[in-house]
């Protein structure tokens, strides 16, 4: 079983493969090139290989600093898809799979990371059937079931980082700290290709069962998208009452990243502020006024989030009539739309 914290790991070299180059995969591939893995990152475009391989960008790269550190500096090894596959256009496009899927043939024993979307890993994962690698991928929702039913019989894991890749050039260094989902098919070979990846990105990991993949991963997306919903509403109400929302948007998001980050020190209940959590109810019965008159359609969501945060209120200890009175608020405007 694991437990949160750092798995360990042997200091064994494996080989690595890694198909995908994008922003998860990239700076996957050179983080196991970094710790000291021979690692192949499969790449679709030429000019993306070149990218990959230009003298400036490994200079960048290996001045960004690794995980692990003793081999920083070291660049996987750059292969085109063309070469590996006759037909690359079959495999990494929305387009119905060939009725026989051309094989991948990485070495014996490889560690194979699918560092692509979703719905194209049981399509890949059918390219390796029957061969004896280890197939990871880095699906939150799902588990070792999706190369399961592509083929695979071997050993595999679903290694899911809790984290945004926002740019393939992130160096090893930014991986660090990072907290991943890992689910295995219960074999040492899979847990050892698990341990060497969250190792290899300098991070933590958590078990999870197979039928807990959805419900972390629902909760990864409400976490990281759902500021996206709610800058948006926020812009809505400004918007609404006449505020330019494009002027005040990039403070919004730094209001909201800092929140985030009090999370990170303090928890939630501690680090929770604002009138609801206060039990300020004038402000609450001002703020639902205000939403009736300039963004009626955000009135649903606002009125889940409050209700969440009366929750936290009351953990804080906030008086029990607030909170009622709060309550109150938002069923009269649900109710009628104008609280």
């Amino acid at each position: 079983m694991y437990t949160l914290g750092v798995l360990s790991v042997t200091t064994t070299r494996s080989r690595w493969w890694v198909v995908g180059a994008g922003r998860a995969g990239t700076p996957l591939a050179r983080a196991l090139a970094t710790s000291g893995h021979e690692v192949t990152l499969v790449v679709r475009r030429p000019e993306h290989a070149a990218t990959l391989l230009a003298p400036e960008s490994a200079g960048e790269r290996a001045g960004g600093g690794g995980a692990a550190g003793p081999h920083e500096g070291t660049m996987p090894t750059v292969t085109l898809l063309d070469a590996l596959l006759a037909d690359p256009s079959a495999l990494m496009t929305a387009a119905a799979p060939a009725a026989t899927p051309v094989p991948l043939r990485p070495p014996t024993s490889a560690r194979v990371l699918l560092a692509v979307p979703d719905g194209v890993v049981g399509r890949l994962a059918s390219r390796f059937a029957g061969q004896d690698v280890v197939l990871v991928h880095l699906s939150g929702a799902m588990g070792v079931e999706a190369v399961r039913a592509a083929g695979h019989v071997g050993a595999a894991a679903a290694v899911h980082p809790l984290r945004t890749f926002p740019s393939p050039d992130e160096p090893p260094s930014a991986l660090v700290g990072t907290l991943f989902g890992v689910t295995t098919s219960e074999d040492e070979v899979a847990a050892q290709a698990a341990a060497e990846l969250v190792a290899a990105a300098g991070g933590r990991a958590v078990e999870l069962d197979e039928a807990q993949r959805p419900a972390w991963h629902l909760a990864a997306t409400l976490a990281s998208n759902g500021v996206f919903a709610l800058l948006q509403a926020a812009s809505q109400v400004l918007g609404g009452s006449g505020v330019d929302a494009s002027a005040v948007g990039p403070s919004l998001a730094t209001l909201a990243a800092s929140s985030a980050a009090n999370v990170g020190t303090l928890g939630i209940v501690d680090a929770a502020t604002g009138p609801v959590v206060r039990g300020d109810e004038r402000t609450i019965a001002a703020h639902a006024a205000a939403l009736a008159d300039a963004a009626p359609e955000v009135r649903a969501l606002w009125s889940a989030v409050t209700m969440s945060l009366v929750q936290v209120g009351e953990q804080r200890g906030a008086r029990a009539r607030s909170l009622a009175a709060i309550r109150a608020i938002v069923a009269g405007l649900d109710g009628d739309g104008r609280g």
